[in-house]
């Protein structure tokens, strides 16, 4: 009889061992609330497990939605890059008749993947030493278009999926205007760069790509997909609006960007210098930016709100140019910014002069020249 019992108390235990064994590989989660479970879900599509299931334990407080799943400010920073990791199809939940709710998604890249894509966005940050919103929003410009090509040769190469990734363009330094946008959004987040990824239509054509906010608080487009294909990129980088862009909200943008207020599209004017120089001006801020490779010859910028003037370092020989405002406060002008190199060739600028009445004229100084 002692020996029966025996038996059955270790069968009991063996059962119950069994029993919390099961509960702790249990993959349905517990929530309680709607946020609790919008949070949960979130939380693994950012490991990129493609089945996510829970259960509230009361009230049912229903699905999660795509657009709280990638919620922009969400303390992960997923947001817009994860709306566009997911591999073509946008998330899908259902719930079955005891309550259990599964998620569904496909990613284009692996977690491990994705930590390759962290690291070089840790360096590329480490390397930023812009202040202001404007000059982030160029760094990470320049840095995608001097650095990543795009992928002509795999753009209907329906095997390549890497393509549209973050990780495509930092592993192969190639990417189409998917992988762009994701590797811009996340650098430009991890300088603190307010940034997202709009998609829609460029001249019929799908497409993706950015809008940063500038330092006045108003959004602008930047397209570093487009310009990497140009000698000059400056024609896609902080504009108020982008000729034959069309922004779709079908799912892949958030709908939120709908009430974004856009720079003033009479606030920023460009133009060519040469053929492979041009400016950009931005009227709010007072601030001309000159661009590209090459010798500028004599050349004559007016505007009345012009304050300070950045020229870059592909700029390898200067005439003397003069930037001229109208100017009545009788105060002089501060000297422009440092030049984003000081290395050989472009030593930069030797001699600010501003009268205190009309005129600001500089002279630069650069290698060889006087």
């Amino acid at each position: 009889m002692k020996k029966g019992c025996s038996v059955l108390l270790a069968l009991l235990l063996a059962l119950s061992a069994f029993s919390l064994s099961a509960a702790a590989e249990d993959p349905i989660a517990v929530v309680s609330t709607l946020a609790e479970a919008t949070a949960y879900v979130r939380s693994r599509l950012l490991l990129h497990e493609e089945t996510v299931m829970f259960r509230y334990g009361g009230e049912d407080g229903g699905a999660p939605t795509v657009d709280g799943l990638c919620a922009w400010e969400g303390p992960d920073g997923g947001g817009d890059y994860l709306r566009l990791s997911f591999n073509g199809v946008l998330p899908t939940v259902t719930r079955a008749e005891d309550g259990t709710y599964t998620v569904t998604a496909t990613f284009y890249t692996t977690v491990q993947q994705e930590a390759a894509v962290d690291d070089y966005v840790a360096a590329a940050a480490a390397d930023c030493e812009a202040e202001t919103n404007a000059e982030k929003a160029r760094f990470v410009f320049d840095l995608l278009c001097e650095t990543v090509q795009f992928d002509l040769e795999n753009l209907y190469n329906d095997e390549d999926l890497l393509k549209y990734t973050a990780y495509g363009a930092v592993t192969n330094g190639r990417a189409v205007c998917q992988g762009f946008a994701a590797l811009y959004y996340r650098i430009a987040r991890a300088v603190g760069l307010p940034c997202r990824i709009v998609t829609g239509k460029r001249v019929n054509v799908a497409h993706a790509w950015n809008i940063v906010q500038n330092d006045e608080g108003n959004w602008a487009h930047v397209d570093a997909s487009s310009g990497a294909q140009l000698l000059d990129p400056s024609p896609y980088f902080m504009r108020p609006s982008l000729k034959n862009y069309t922004i779709r909200y079908d799912g892949w943008t958030a709908p939120e960007i709908r009430d974004y207020a856009f720079a003033a599209a009479d606030s920023i004017s460009s133009g060519a210098i040469t053929d492979t120089v041009s400016y950009i001006f931005n009227r709010t801020t007072g601030h001309l930016e000159i661009s590209g490779t090459g010798r500028i010859p004599n050349f004559t910028f007016r505007d009345s709100s012009m304050q300070t003037v950045t020229i870059d370092e592909g700029i390898t020989g200067v005439a003397v140019p003069r930037f001229i405002c109208a100017r009545t406060c009788g105060r002089s002008a501060s000297p422009p910014p440092r030049p984003r190199s000081t290395t050989p060739p472009f030593i930069g600028a030797s001699r600010w002069k501003a009268s205190i009445s009309t005129r600001i004229t500089q002279s630069i100084r650069t290698r060889g020249t006087m």
